[in-house]
């Protein structure tokens, strides 16, 4: 268990967002040259199976280094808690640098109940000291399904980076 595996837990827990809910965190101030990661977290979602999401950011501030898969803790009724990956089947820059789209969906049991995060998303900082860049859902891009195929309403929650002086 890492942390933030144990992040994940924390969000079940304290109920700090409202069901349904993905959001995205990234550091808040970096200098120039650093490499951070940003987490695409999911709170409590019944039955998922896949995502597909769609992310802008300022590509003059911030480079894309790659992107990885996602863990969802299982908590369903009748269900041991376990940890299931979400595969990242693809990802790509339609239309070059500062947008994203990425494919995942879950490894092994479609459907689990539960909390997690969908992917993570690897940069490093290209900007110069007090440049911002938005990283930001393209929310009619995005969506979420079920284990039917069925679409699951959710609320997308964006976050941003400022190079630090």
């Amino acid at each position: 268990m890492n942390a933030t595996d144990i992040g994940v837990i924390e969000y079940m827990i304290l109920g700090i967002w409202p069901w349904n809910h993905v959001h995205i965190e990234a550091p808040d101030n970096l200098p120039n040259g650093a490499d951070f990661t940003t987490t695409v977290f999911i709170t409590y979602v019944e039955d998922f199976s896949s995502v597909s999401f769609k992310v802008t950011y300022n590509s003059t501030v911030l480079e894309l280094e790659g992107v990885t898969n996602g863990k969802m803790l299982d908590v369903g009724p009748k269900k041991t808690s376990k940890f299931y990956t979400i595969s990242v089947n693809g990802w790509s820059q339609p239309g070059g640098p500062g947008t994203l789209l990425v494919n995942a969906s879950v490894d092994g049991n479609p459907g689990p109940d539960g909390a997690g995060y969908l992917a993570q998303l690897h940069f490093q900082v290209n900007g110069s000291a007090g440049q911002n860049s938005p990283i930001a859902f393209n929310v009619p891009q995005s969506w979420l399904k079920d284990n039917v195929g069925g679409d699951i309403t959710a609320t997308w929650e964006d976050d941003s980076v400022t190079v630090a002086p």
